[in-house]
């Protein structure tokens, strides 16, 4: 199941960052700030249980990007607007299950739905599953951004995909 997340899932939410993104994860304090930004969306996947299994955070909005602000993008694409995905995991266990697959198609409907003209994101060069995951889903390479990542530090690539 795919619902939006409640103030109530912010715990376990900052427990599964530090298990997918460790000294890179978003804090307890860091989830509630983003969360409480009307431009961020939480979505989460949860089996019937209720137990999380994966989870997206875009950015809309001022948290979005306009075309011409995405390093080195080429398309031709004026002042359009493409949605961000500041993040996506899902926990270990889960993983290769589709469950990230389902995020991003159902997220990338909504934002097309809404009038974004794509969207974007920051990937690191060594994450290959990611990285086949976006790329069977349209999104391609655009930039990269030396010593974005920084624990440890590593190189991040900007993938962009057009509707």
């Amino acid at each position: 199941m795919i619902r939006r997340a409640e103030a109530a899932d912010l715990p376990r939410l900052a427990e599964a960052e530090q298990v997918c993104f460790g000294q890179e994860a978003w804090d307890a304090e860091g989830l509630e700030w983003l969360f409480n930004d009307l431009e961020v969306c939480f979505w989460l996947l949860e089996d019937e249980a209720g137990k999380l299994r994966s989870w997206v955070v875009w950015g809309k909005g001022t948290r979005s990007f306009q075309a011409a602000d995405i390093p080195a993008f080429s398309g031709d694409l004026g002042n359009h607007r493409f949605i961000r995905v500041m993040s996506i995991a899902t926990l270990p266990e889960f993983r290769g299950s589709g469950f990230a697959r389902s995020l991003l198609v159902e997220g990338l409907e909504k934002a097309q739905a809404e009038g974004y003209s794509g969207a974007v994101l920051e990937v690191r060069p060594r994450n290959f599953p990611a990285r086949r995951l976006y790329e069977s889903l349209g999104f391609y390479r655009v930039a990269v951004l030396p010593g974005w990542f920084q624990s440890p530090e590593e190189d991040g690539e900007i993938w962009v995909k057009q509707f």
